[in-house]
């Protein structure tokens, strides 16, 4: 089992309250247990600060604890572009690690900061019911462990898209550490907010290996949003503080250098500035949302379907690039989502060699797979199929794959402009919802044979 060992500061030394030989118990018999080595690169300018509280995990007998994996394949890239980083690739690993769990905590025992705005976004109480193994019990006798019960298969421990079953799936499961989420409200490439990833718990995604959470309660449906919440900002600072370290100096580490005052200081500051500037966007997702206009008085006539096939064939929206002609998903097929892209683009200088390089030393990323556009005569639709989803898709795109927004003009724009107004929107989805009742989509008859009877 893992133990927390509370570290506190005295006169900017670290002191643990304990011995350093602590005891862990396995069944009836206690064992002394040292402390693990590479615990030692604690920051005592934050526990200081009150920034963190770090943890020192002392491990005992039985199956190993959840850990969370290093973003191997984020380190190689930015190691790619600064140059070979030689033995320092490991005590930068291991340095942020080490910020990381003071920052956020462990599997098992997840852990806040005090950042304007962090409790509005992620609920400690939230994460004590998500996190944990699976069939684990609090202290109040309430369940706890529900993301590895219900999600840890696919989407992994860290939330980086590579559970035991990921490879098995198309399309693969969602990689959170980006940041980058597909079918939500909000603009651009702002988090999606509450209610969105509710929707997705709720609704599942069809025509994927997501399923519907409908079953699960309101508490665990909010428990397990605030999780994934926290695997993505946990995952975007991991992704900042590597960035960081690569363009320190030999001698410097993430953390702080005991012998340079001045270099603590200002390490501790990037860092808190990281997490406040990946918090930020989480708090403002909900006054981002995307407006959405009624619907023209003749939508889903014959006359808006008739609009909305012009539309979708014309050269501003431009649909039928990837889409097809026909709408069955027969465009472009040999494109990929930005998760592939950020590791693996065969159109760029030396795109194969990166990839061969992740995947054959460190397994760090899975097989690229080509994203397909959606066979819209099918009748499903990933991100929800209620007009207002469809309105979202088009007009913020769907973010981290090619599908674009359609360029829409202000209201007050000049007549000449040639982009579209919300009621061309409205047409092109009144187009696509009729699509999957058009003659042409009905699947052919299939030949009957019956046999002669004598």
């Amino acid at each position: 089992m893992w133990k927390l060992v509370r570290l506190s500061l005295v006169n900017n030394n670290i002191l643990m309250r304990s011995c350093s030989c602590l005891t862990a118990t396995v069944g009836t018999k206690s064992k002394p247990m040292k402390l693990s080595k590479r615990r030692k690169w604690i920051p005592a300018g934050y526990i200081s600060s009150g920034l963190l509280l770090a943890t020192v995990m002392v491990t005992g007998c039985g199956a190993p604890d959840a850990d969370f994996r290093a973003n191997e394949a984020y380190l190689t890239l930015q190691e790619n572009k600064v140059g070979e980083l030689g033995t320092r690739r490991e005590s930068i690993k291991q340095n942020i690690e080490d910020v990381l769990t003071g920052l956020y905590g462990t599997p098992d025992e997840p852990h806040l900061l005090s950042v304007d705005g962090l409790s509005d976004v992620v609920e400690i109480e939230n994460l004590q019911i998500a996190a944990g193994p699976t069939g684990s019990i609090d202290e109040a006798g309430a369940r706890r462990g529900l993301y590895r019960e219900h999600c840890a298969h696919c989407h992994g421990i860290t939330g980086d898209g590579r559970g035991p079953t990921a490879e098995f799936l198309n399309p693969y499961p969602r990689d959170y550490r980006l940041g980058v989420y597909k079918f939500k409200s909000t603009t651009g490439k702002m988090p999606p907010t509450r209610d969105d990833l509710k929707k997705t718990l709720v609704e599942g995604i069809p025509g994927t290996a997501m399923p519907s959470f409908r079953l699960l309660n309101g508490f665990e449906l909010d428990a397990l949003v605030d999780y994934v919440r926290y695997l993505s900002i946990r995952g975007e600072t991991e992704r900042a503080l590597i960035d960081y370290a690569v363009e320190l100096e030999d001698d410097q580490n993430v953390l702080w250098n005991i012998a340079d005052e001045a270099q603590q200081t200002e390490a501790k500051e990037a860092v808190e500035e990281m997490v406040a500037d990946v918090v930020a966007k989480y708090v403002a997702a909900h006054d981002n949302r995307i407006p959405v206009p009624a619907p023209p008085e003749n939508w889903e006539t014959a006359e808006s379907i008739a609009r909305g096939r012009e539309l979708f064939a014309g050269p501003i929206a431009n649909c039928i690039k990837c889409h097809g002609l026909t709408a069955l998903g027969d465009g472009v097929v040999n494109d990929y989502d930005d998760w592939t892209k950020e590791f693996f683009d065969p159109n760029a200088p030396g795109g194969r060699e990166t990839f061969a390089e992740l995947y054959g030393s460190t397994h760090a990323v899975m097989k690229p797979r080509p994203i397909r556009p959606r066979n819209l005569r099918m009748n499903v639709f990933r991100g929800g199929r209620r007009p207002v989803d469809l309105y979202w898709r088009l007009a913020n795109g769907i973010v981290g794959t090619p599908m674009p927004a359609v360029p829409i003009k202000a209201e007050d724009a000049p007549e000449e402009d040639p982009r579209l107004v919300s009621d061309d929107v409205w047409h092109i989805i009144a187009y696509v919802r009729n699509l999957p009742y058009e003659d042409i989509s009905e699947p052919a008859p299939l030949p009957k044979y019956q046999r002669k009877r004598h």
